[in-house]
């Protein structure tokens, strides 16, 4: 294995002790994701979006990439654009920690809130009797398996399938 570097790749952009919490290939491009900027990674250059939130999880969804924002609900990115997504305020105030296409749609994780399902643009409520202890132990991470079970990790008591 080797290491290269791809910051000479970023052109007028100032790194601010930056951490990358994800990276997601999609299509041509692979997308990096730090808290404050997401990098667009293709060919030979990386394009910088700069939200004006907090990033908190990505995925592809409908062959498009979602984007979720700290207290401010679901975006998508198109044409390098973050656009809003109808009906956010369902997750407004809500830190969105995992997302993950399940059953058709995009399984969406809360922090404190337990999940939702988006699907048909529209907010599903995900009433599994599994929700109410997301809800309790802090949802952080969200794994389906082939077998179609979904793993579901927490802050406070660990894994649940």
């Amino acid at each position: 294995m080797n290491y290269t570097t791809l910051t000479s790749l970023i052109k007028n952009h100032t790194f601010t002790s930056e951490e990358f919490w994800q990276i997601l290939p999609f299509k041509e491009s692979v997308y990096f994701r730090s808290f404050s900027t997401l990098y667009k990674y293709e060919g030979e250059k990386i394009m910088v979006i700069d939200p004006e939130f907090v990033v908190t999880a990505l995925a592809v969804y409908n062959n498009e990439v979602y984007v979720a924002a700290k207290n401010e609900g679901l975006y998508v990115l198109r044409e390098n654009q973050l656009k809003s997504i109808a009906n956010k305020e369902v997750l407004k105030n809500q830190t969105i920690t995992d997302m993950v296409p399940f059953d058709n749609g995009l399984l969406i994780g809360t922090q404190l809130n337990g999940c939702l399902l988006f699907k048909d643009d529209a907010f599903l409520p995900f009433n599994t009797d599994m929700n109410n202890r997301l809800k309790e132990h802090q949802l952080n991470k969200i794994l389906p398996l082939d077998t179609g079970e979904i793993v579901f990790g927490t802050i406070k008591n660990g894994i649940y399938i």
